[in-house]
Order: C-alpha cells, then structure tokens, then sequence
C-alpha cells in the first residue's frame, strides 16, 4: 500500500489505516483454491478505491487526448501559424479541403477548400512577424474589411471552438 501512503503524504493527509474487520471476497472461477480471499483494510481500499481512481483518471486522460487530436487534425493548420506559414502548397490544399468536409452540412458549405488555401497562400505573405496566435490574425482579416472571406469565416469559426478540459462529472460507484 506504498502508493496510497506516499501519495497520502504528498498532499499533506496522514494514512491511517485502522484494522476494523477483514474483507472477504469470493474468488473468482479462474482462481486456485475454494477457500476465500481476506484483505486487509490497506489492501481494501487499494483494490476498491485507489485502483479504480487511478484507472478512471488514465481513461479521461485518453479520452481528452482523442479529442484533442482529432481538434487538431482539423483546425491544427489555422492555429499553429508556424505550421501554416512553413506548409507546402499541396499540403495546405489537403487541410483546407479536410476543413471543407468537416464543415460541410447538408451539402451547404461554410468555406470553399480550393479558394482558402489561395487566401491563406497570400495572407501568409502578408503576415508580419508580430501575428503570434490565430487572434491576432482575425484582427487582421477584419481590418482587411472582406478581402479574405472564407479565412475570415474559418478563423471565426475557429475562435468559437470551445477548447476546455472540463467535462462533466457522473457519480460512479466502484464495482
């Protein structure tokens, strides 16, 4: 139960584990013998609780890193603009048709692919070396009043994106 102890400490609680009772488990059809398992209660709350925090913590983790993945396989081009200035052409094309698809809806289009992969070939160049984030090109495109339409659409619907790590939070008992 060191795991449990030395995490317990590191945040300031004392463990303190009190022998009350022993836990009995019936063990399982692949298990040797017929007899019942005893733990104690340092082992009882490991197996019942700090196994199943840890496994639940690993499984969000997963989780938000699928989501953040795919987020970035779809909008990673816009937001890094290291990347999209350093992008080949045919490259760029592909992302932005990507983008295209991903925003298609009901056969309407929010941006043409083909024409914002010209807009962002130019507006590469015209970038200075001040615009760090995807805002301050947003701020750009509206003081260019409309030369730039569906960078302009793109880099909005990028700053509504909601990129959190919140989620909601379930009661789940362990079983």
């Amino acid at each position: 139960m060191d795991e449990a102890k030395q995490m317990a400490s590191e945040i300031g609680i004392e463990a303190l584990f009190q022998e009350r009772r022993s836990i009995r488990r019936k063990k399982q059809f692949d298990e040797s013998g017929t007899e019942e398992v005893t733990y104690s209660t340092e082992e009882s709350f490991r197996v019942e609780h700090f196994f199943f925090i840890v496994d639940q913590a690993r499984s969000s983790l997963q989780t938000r890193f699928e989501q953040f993945s795919h987020y970035e396989e779809i909008f990673g081009f816009l937001y890094n603009l290291d990347r999209l200035k350093s992008m080949q052409v045919d490259n760029l094309l592909k992302s932005c048709m990507n983008f295209e698809q991903y925003l298609k809806h009901n056969g309407h289009l929010n941006i043409i692919g083909d024409d914002l992969s010209l807009e962002l070939i130019v507006l590469r160049c015209c970038l200075t070396t001040e615009t760090k984030r995807a805002i301050d090109v947003l701020h750009y495109l509206k003081k260019m009043n409309g030369y730039f339409p569906n960078t302009c659409i793109a880099y909005k619907i990028l700053g509504t994106i909601p990129i959190t790590v919140a989620s909601v939070e379930k009661e789940v008992s362990p079983s």
